[in-house]
């Protein structure tokens, strides 16, 4: 049992230690030693099995942990600090405090700069530098985190430490997915697998996989992304690590919402929205609420997604999380552009721009502008529209991102053909249509397809459209959105065509080859004219 000490009491022994300063000196080591001890102890298990058990200790004990901490550095306490290190880190990474991590971290950071004559003090700093990185990157600190980890992997290299230069690594993987360096990312991130591999830590390497993953499907790659992921949830399953698991899930149900699968994708998101909760994740709540509302919003239930977005931003807002504020703010605009709220859409897309080019985040910055593009469009301001998508996809395609270039190119071609630049139009949906063939992105075919519908409509071929609209109204991956613009499409040419038109086009039934359907377009344009 615990028993609390009364203020007077307290009072009283502060002052009678105060006329022997080294008595006061060896309890405060006393007490360090023996957090310490605690915090690597229960350390060990935040990502087992019995990870309850060891945050319950240390939620318990947190203030007498901080107080420890906050000694055990002003005092140079190399050895307890060492003991203690990777158990704080893991802590206050997994429970979303972020901004108490930095200053914890950082301010260690200084008082060991001022120890360097200590034996192992650069090496321990080294250490410590690593882990502040993290917290600066999940605060959207990106340069500051560059620099400590500039500053510590030639170090880490020379002194051989394995596991902590596998750590760098990862970091500095996630930095360059952040600033939409995907190739660079996921060379740096198999560097650190093969330690991890290596040191056999399952742990590390499911971190690590979901990293991987995340670059790669970036670039495209969907299906090799989705492998990364199923390794990386086996592994943390076989090791009792929830934490891992849950955020396994959470990039399978990112994945599947890419190919069209919604009912996986709400599944996965689901069951890791669950587990975060359950584990009282905030930063991981926050960001399976901001994926489930994309679901939602796909599918078409917009208030539920609306609910998601504004519990993430909450919740963003409480870590201090500006990159995550940014998402759920330009999220909240997508949502209120689906409902024709432009202008909340365009005051929201702008918040979250002017965020994201705050702390430089390149795919940030281009959805944004992407996003300001569908506004404009959606309004027939079709300059501006062109403006927006051209920065865009002149970001997207630096970075190389598959999706981000798709949707920046299929917007181009919805604006040029609404301008009659139909040639341009065509220039735009073919390449759109040949990276949705490349990364099998069914829901970015299918809007392309709705677009290239439109134009054949607008080009007298009503009869060549049909068929495509058919397609976009009945294939399951379509989304929401898509199926509204090719049923407005088919109300509107309804009037316009013959009977014998449309019986033809009641009996064939809707073709499901969305692939077919957008080979045969690609084939057609390489021979003829629109």
């Amino acid at each position: 049992d615990r028993y609390a000490i009364h203020k007077l009491l307290r009072q009283y022994v502060e002052e009678q230690s105060s006329e022997r300063s080294d008595d006061i000196d060896r309890v405060h080591q006393r007490h360090g030693q023996y957090f310490a001890t605690l915090i690597q102890r229960q350390g060990e298990h935040l990502r087992s099995e019995h990870y309850l058990q060891a945050l319950n200790a240390i939620d318990s004990d947190v203030d007498n942990i901080r107080a420890a901490w906050r000694w055990l550095v002003a005092n140079a306490s190399l050895s307890e600090i060492d003991q203690c290190l990777v158990g704080l880190y893991t802590f206050y990474d997994l429970r979303g405090w972020l901004k108490e991590g930095e200053d914890a971290f950082r301010i260690a950071v200084e008082s060991l700069a001022a120890s360097e004559t200590l034996p192992h003090a650069g090496r321990l700093r080294t250490r410590v530098m690593v882990r502040q990185a993290r917290f600066c990157i999940r605060l959207g600190d990106y340069d500051h985190a560059q620099q400590l980890l500039d500053n510590s992997l030639s170090a880490l290299r020379r002194l051989d430490a394995r596991a902590d230069l596998a750590l760098a690594l990862t970091q500095a993987g996630a930095i360059d997915s952040h600033r939409g360096a995907y190739s660079s990312a996921a060379q740096t991130l198999q560097d650190s697998l093969a330690i991890y591999r290596e040191l056999n830590d399952k742990s590390g390497m499911a971190i690590v996989l979901n990293g991987i993953g995340a670059a790669i499907q970036s670039l495209g790659e969907f299906r090799a992304a989705k492998a990364c992921y199923q390794e990386s949830l086996s592994l943390s399953r076989e090791s009792g690590d929830e934490w891992g698991v849950a955020t396994s899930l959470y990039r399978l149900g990112h994945v599947a919402y890419e190919l069209g699968e919604y009912d996986e994708a709400l599944q996965s998101h689901e069951e890791s929205l669950s587990t975060r909760r359950r584990l009282s994740d905030r930063w991981g709540t926050a960001d399976s609420l901001n994926h489930l509302g994309i679901i939602r919003d796909a599918i078409g239930t917009y208030e539920e997604a609306e609910r998601d977005y504004q519990e993430s931003l909450t919740i963003r807002r409480e870590l201090g999380d500006r990159r995550g504020i940014a998402s759920a703010l330009n999220n909240l605009g997508q949502n209120a552009l689906l409902r024709e709220a432009y202008t909340r859409a365009q005051q929201r897309h702008s918040e979250s721009l002017e965020i994201y080019r705050e702390i430089d985040d390149q795919r940030g910055i281009a959805i944004s502008l992407t996003s300001l593009g569908e506004v404009a469009l959606a309004q027939d301001a079709y300059d501006d529209a062109r403006q927006y998508h051209q920065a865009s996809l002149a970001i997207f395609r630096e970075i190389g991102h598959a999706a981000g270039i798709s949707f920046a190119l299929t917007y181009l071609g919805d604006a040029s053909t609404a301008q009659d630049a139909y040639a341009e139009a065509m220039a735009y949906y073919s390449e759109a249509l040949q990276i949705a063939l490349q990364t099998q992105a069914a829901p970015r075919a299918l809007d392309t397809l709705a677009g290239v519908a439109n134009l054949l409509a607008k080009t007298d071929k009503q009869s060549a459209a049909l068929p495509l609209l058919q397609l976009v109204l009945a294939h399951p991956a379509s989304e929401n959105h898509t199926q509204k613009k090719a049923q407005q499409l088919l109300n509107a040419l309804t009037p316009v065509l013959s009977p014998e038109n449309i019986a033809v086009f009641k009996a064939a039934g809707p073709a499901m080859d969305w692939e077919a359907s957008a080979r045969q377009i690609l084939a057609d344009w390489r021979t003829a004219d629109v």
